[in-house]
């Protein structure tokens, strides 16, 4: 992931691309989990929206469990080279996200509050398409969640380049 994020850094790459990227990968991650996915999968998805995210809300650390989310669901779904990818992106995604989560900690209590529960929201109704193995539900669904996090998290900030994230 590292000489991923260099070469990233180096072609001047923005957080924006990233956002591209993912938007383009964790829909068919989501299609794929729910057709071919295990119950323990949907299991691990399920404790760590019931168990890590509200505690990570408390503690100050909820953008990094929720990029956690959604590289373990594309790593869930079984497809090595969308998991490859996925991982390249993670650290640039967990960076930027934990940056603005932490931000809105410390200006807009209310808004990181909103945030956090439609993110929960959004995650328990992939969860519940993903049980019911509605793959064409899970990418529509998770393709509207990429689309409203990018807007909650990018917003304002879509030139912001990859290396100073990783700086």
């Amino acid at each position: 992931a590292r000489p991923a994020s260099l070469l990233l850094e180096l072609s001047g790459a923005t957080v924006a691309d990233v956002y591209i990227a993912r938007q383009a990968i964790e829909p068919t991650a989501a299609r794929l989990l729910a057709e071919t996915g295990t119950d323990e999968a949907f299991d691990e998805l399920e404790r760590i929206v019931d168990e890590a995210i509200p505690a990570s809300y408390e503690s100050g650390t909820f953008g990094q469990t929720a990029a956690r989310f959604h590289l373990r669901m594309v790593q869930l779904a079984g497809n090595a080279t969308l998991a490859l990818i996925a991982g390249m992106l993670h650290e640039i995604y967990e960076r930027h996200t934990t940056n603005v989560t932490q931000e809105r900690l410390s200006t807009d209590v209310e808004k990181y509050e909103t945030n956090y529960k439609l993110f929960v929201r959004s995650q328990r109704k992939l969860i519940k398409l993903l049980r019911a193995r509605d793959g064409s539900g899970a990418f529509t669904h998770w393709q509207k969640h990429m689309v409203v996090a990018e807007s909650l998290v990018l917003s304002g900030r879509e030139d912001t380049k990859v290396r100073d994230i990783l700086d």
